[in-house]
């Protein structure tokens, strides 16, 4: 359905004009003999093949976008799937629209989905969209499809859709923390506190680790005015990870509430010291400005 168009082949003339003659010489295969062979490789099922001719390849080729899409499908089928989402991004960059066209197998459900968590981390949730539903044709019941086709629609601001979609996916796989989490965060840019709050909670249920469902649940509960238990929320998410700042604007500004001006400060300072975005630093800065005063 999906398949790669080919190459327009280029005989390189100047490379015959010399007659190699030493023993054991052989020539260098033209950059598009690398791509043919590297998508030989990969139809045949040798992937350790595919990515030495294709890294080869991506050397003198960079902007090949089918280079870094087929490259993305060898990475996938040997379990380097951060390598893979990183290699679809790469051939976003160069085809936004039409990265899928480079998919071997049409009923290939892990390219798909890759793709689709390319097109997320890209910033083009519609893009990833059409990925995930393509899984889906596939495999009604994956799990990770079903949970990302929802978090692009909450990228997008269909906060709707998002719900709907994430409940679906929790009729497949009640326990699966990731999903809770976006049902979670979706609920609460809908105001939906209570709801919201329960999810987070099953989301640590399943995985109580997780620090991002300690930071959701901690701006659940001060939203909901139940300041002391946000504020633990906050502390057990950076006693999980200390390296997330997303806990710590929060935590200052419950605590700067609370009186606490040392703790806030704290909080603030080690926010500003993570790389937050600018809009929130300057948040943290007028904060720490007033607490100064």
């Amino acid at each position: 359905m999906m398949r790669h168009t080919k190459s327009n082949w280029r005989i390189g003339a100047l490379l015959m004009l010399a007659v190699l003659v030493a023993a054991g010489c052989t020539t260098q295969p033209a950059p598009d003999a690398k791509l043919q062979a590297a998508r030989a490789a990969l139809q045949g099922g040798d992937a350790a093949k595919a990515i030495t001719e294709l890294e080869e390849f991506l050397k003198n080729q960079p902007n090949s976008a089918e280079g870094h899409a087929l490259l993305a499908q060898a990475y996938e089928k040997t379990q380097r799937t951060d390598d893979a989402v990183a290699q679809y991004q790469a051939a976003i960059i160069m085809a936004p629209e039409n990265v899928a066209q480079y998919i071997l197998d049409s009923q290939d459900k892990a390219a798909y989905f890759l793709l689709g968590n390319a097109y997320v981390n890209s910033g083009l949730p519609i893009q990833a969209i059409t990925q995930y539903e393509a899984v889906l044709k596939i495999d009604s019941k994956h799990i990770g499809a079903n949970t990302n086709l929802g978090a692009a629609y909450y990228q997008m601001g269909d906060l709707e859709r998002a719900t709907q979609q994430l409940q679906a996916a929790l009729a497949l796989a009640p326990n699966d923390p990731e999903t809770h989490y976006m049902l979670g965060a979706a609920l609460v840019q809908q105001n939906q506190l209570t709801q919201a709050e329960a999810e987070f909670r099953k989301a640590l249920a399943a995985q109580p680790d997780m620090a991002e469902a300690y930071i959701g649940l901690g701006n659940v509960l001060l939203l909901s005015n139940k300041i002391d238990e946000g504020i633990a929320s906050l502390r057990q998410a950076i006693q999980v990870n200390p390296s997330l700042p997303e806990a710590y604007l929060p935590l200052g500004k419950a605590l700067a509430f609370k009186g606490d001006k040392a703790g806030a400060r704290e909080a603030l300072d080690t926010f500003l010291k993570l790389n937050p975005p600018a809009e929130r630093r300057q948040e943290a800065e007028q904060l720490l400005a007033q607490l100064g005063q």
